[in-house]
């Protein structure tokens, strides 16, 4: 068990969500299931939901964690019940409002509209939503976007092992944002290969045994939005803080 997991433990109750109308609660945020959806709430608005698409032949569990008034650790197991040669895995953190501004740090910047470059523009290529491998983020995994009331950023744990690379996908829409993480790694559809080069993406294919498992670790940390993307800070400090705590054990 590594420290940060130690440390959100053994201050605040873990709170099941697998068939249990659970709720976390710390500050003005908790967890409550609206709709047969786990949701992050704010003074009875809801703020985002946890959406985890089910797969054929594929369980599901999912656990959250208070480690302060604004951060929350998602943990989603998910388990083959029969032998799959292929699988494809979502978890996603869908922020229930339009962005003002998103990004994808070190990647996508409100979709990198300055300039002649030829970085990937907007969240879509010919309709299709972007992914990124989480390597490509000084933060594993990580994705922030500024609504009307709050800004939401997430990020995930490093894999423990290179069959659990996993991707990220921010797609910002009319009404919602949402933060999704996919197993196996992939770029789709293009990868940004060099300088100004986008070349054809990938998708990794991985096959689950019967009875073998795959985790997501994700943060979601919810802090009022500021002005100039000052929110930024915030979740920055949390994301460096828990990074130095799990090299602790080191």
């Amino acid at each position: 068990m590594g420290l940060v997991e130690r440390i959100g433990r053994a201050s605040i109750v873990a709170i099941l969500i697998c068939g249990i109308a659970s709720c976390g609660k710390t500050g003005t945020l908790r967890w409550e299931k609206i709709d047969g959806a786990f949701t992050l709430v704010e003074n009875g608005t809801p703020l985002g939901v946890l959406d985890i698409p089910e797969v054929e032949g594929i369980t599901h569990k999912e656990k959250v964690e208070a480690l302060d008034s604004s951060t929350f650790k998602v943990t989603c197991v998910f388990k083959a019940v029969k032998d799959l040669d292929s699988v494809l895995l979502q978890a996603s953190f869908n922020h229930l409002a339009k962005s003002s501004f998103w990004m994808i740090p070190s990647v996508n910047y409100n979709g990198n509209a300055w300039g002649k470059g030829k970085e990937p523009k907007g969240a879509k290529e010919n309709g299709e939503w972007r992914s990124v491998s989480f390597r490509r983020t000084p933060i594993p995994g990580a994705m922030y976007s500024e609504g009307n009331r709050y800004a939401i950023a997430t990020w995930a744990e490093t894999p423990r092992s290179l069959k659990e690379n996993f991707s990220c996908s921010l797609r910002p829409d009319e009404s919602q944002t949402d933060h999704v993480y996919l197993w196996p790694e992939e770029e789709l559809p293009l990868t940004y290969s060099n300088r100004d080069h986008l070349v054809p993406g990938f998708r990794d294919n991985q096959s689950l045994r019967k009875g073998e498992t795959i985790e997501f670790q994700i943060y979601v940390h919810a802090t009022p939005l500021l002005d100039e993307h000052r929110s930024t800070r915030s979740f920055l400090d949390k994301a460096w803080e828990l990074a130095a705590a799990s090299r602790l054990e080191i």
